[in-house]
């Protein structure tokens, strides 16, 4: 006999079955297609017979998706009239329209689009975490964004969102903080960029592009392993904007032969798992995915000798003005430590002469001094030894194996847990292979000496 649980979640599989159905009919009807050999089923794209890497699988007419123009042309242009400033946030604009349509399913333009979507308690993205489990991640980049994340979404409610919804309650009316997230989470992990070509004109841009999001994530998507130093310039994108004789078109194409009833995965971007978790809810176990990492040495201590001299050479300089923390990495595997990185450390651990002499070399991938690049190698590495730390170091393998080694229920019953300490594990192996990789260099440095060259004088070159 099927418990309660899996009645609602039968119920929740056949509502969605039908809301694709209607979704893709509606997309048929302006213009759209989804391929003969595919069929959409189970949470994914299948085959439903052979097809050869760049089938054009998914074809949606650019007026379908959710758009900053879609919401200018819609009832929430009233919002826009009085509030024109919504017009420089993108996302806000999206997260309305979701809003919209979550609330307003009989009169929305997005409703069907929306019918499809995942609910809030389908969603693993860390944000939904409870606060224990978010302690699972700490140490790692995505414990402090996800608290940044979750500051930032209150903030933007209770400044920007909830005073709209009081003020136009027949567009927004409803909406509350929790649904809010939620529009956020979809936009977050299913927005897609692009460039937009229209009449010679160029606009970067984000939209919800519908049905896309049914095409799960595959590495092999991306013809190329993520340890090949081409991957990041040669990955394969599976999605694309096309603007021709048929009107404008947002597509989605398989990089890979598929034979009948084998899934049709697409490639979401060449992450590292700390990426897909934050903004996807999920990782991929056994380094499938790029291994990368955020470190950055603060800026804000002001007893550094000549504090504000240095301050004002890196926020003036255009490789070291910002401190990213998007995934791509100041260090990342096999060898990359980001010139960006190099410079601020360069210039944070300069003397006072060699503030006066020689520290532009610092934003070109060379020596300020024999002895800034050994005390810059020495401070990168110190930042990674400090989070090495032994004890805790031992507990994440040690609880990582006993899960993988449990397999199964151990798994499923701890998932969280298991994403978490994946990550930890990896961020571990990649801080220790980049403390050999400086102390290798530290070598070099001494044997060298003033001849040496730094590791990032090629890929500034470049």
């Amino acid at each position: 006999m099927a418990t309660a649980d899996e009645h609602e979640r039968t119920s929740s599989d056949e509502c969605r079955e039908h809301a694709i159905e209607v979704l893709l009919q509606s997309i048929v009807e302006a213009g759209g297609s989804l391929s003969d050999n595919c069929e959409i089923r189970n949470g994914g794209i299948f085959a439903k017979d052979e097809i050869d890497d760049g089938h054009v699988i998914l074809k949606v007419p650019f007026s379908q998706c959710i758009s900053k123009e879609s919401v200018q042309n819609s009832s929430l242009s009233r919002i826009l009239v009085e509030y024109p400033a919504l017009l420089d946030f993108e996302d806000e604009l999206l997260a309305m329209a979701l809003l919209h349509g979550k609330l307003f399913p009989s009169t929305s333009p997005w409703a069907k689009s929306v019918a499809v979507l995942p609910s809030q308690h389908e969603l693993d993205l860390p944000i939904y975490w409870s606060p224990e489990q978010v302690e699972y991640l700490k140490g790692t980049t995505v414990y402090h964004l996800t608290h940044q994340m979750k500051r930032q979404i209150q903030s933007d409610w209770t400044s920007l969102i909830e005073p709209l919804v009081t003020e136009f309650p027949t567009l927004l009316g409803g909406a509350t903080h929790y649904l809010y997230k939620w529009a956020l989470s979809m936009i977050y992990s299913r927005a897609v960029g692009f460039t937009r070509k229209q009449h010679e004109k160029e606009e970067k841009m984000r939209i919800l592009f519908p049905l896309i999001d049914m095409a799960n994530h595959a590495p092999e998507a991306a013809g190329i392993l993520p340890e090949d130093d081409r991957f990041f310039e040669e990955a394969r994108e599976t999605f694309s904007y096309r603007n021709g004789d048929e009107g404008e078109y947002m597509t989605f194409t398989t990089t890979l032969h598929r034979t009948a009833g084998q899934e049709v995965y697409s490639n979401y971007g060449t992450y590292s798992n700390s990426k897909f978790l934050f903004s996807y809810g999920f990782v991929i176990p056994g380094q499938q995915t790029p291994r990368t990492l955020d470190v950055w040495p603060s800026l804000g201590v002001q007893t550094i000798s000549g504090y504000e001299t240095k301050i004002g050479l890196i926020q003036s300089h255009v490789l070291t003005r910002e401190q990213t923390y998007d995934f791509k990495g100041s260090l990342r595997s096999p060898n990359f430590i980001s010139p960006s990185l190099l410079a601020q450390v360069r210039v944070l651990q300069a003397t006072p002469e060699e503030l006066c002499n020689g520290i532009m070399n610092a934003f070109c991938g060379k020596m300020v001094s024999e002895r800034n690049e050994a005390t810059t190698l020495a401070c990168i590495r110190g930042l990674l030894k400090g989070r090495i730390q032994p004890e805790i170091v031992n507990s994440v393998r040690t609880e990582l194996a006993e899960l993988e080694a449990n397999e199964g229920e151990a798994i499923s019953s701890n998932h969280r847990l298991y994403m978490a300490l994946i990550l930890r594990s990896e961020e571990i192996s990649l801080m220790e292979e980049f403390v050999a990789y400086i102390d290798q260099l530290n070598e070099q440095l001494r044997i060298e000496g003033p001849t040496y060259q730094c590791p990032d004088y090629t890929k500034l070159k470049e």
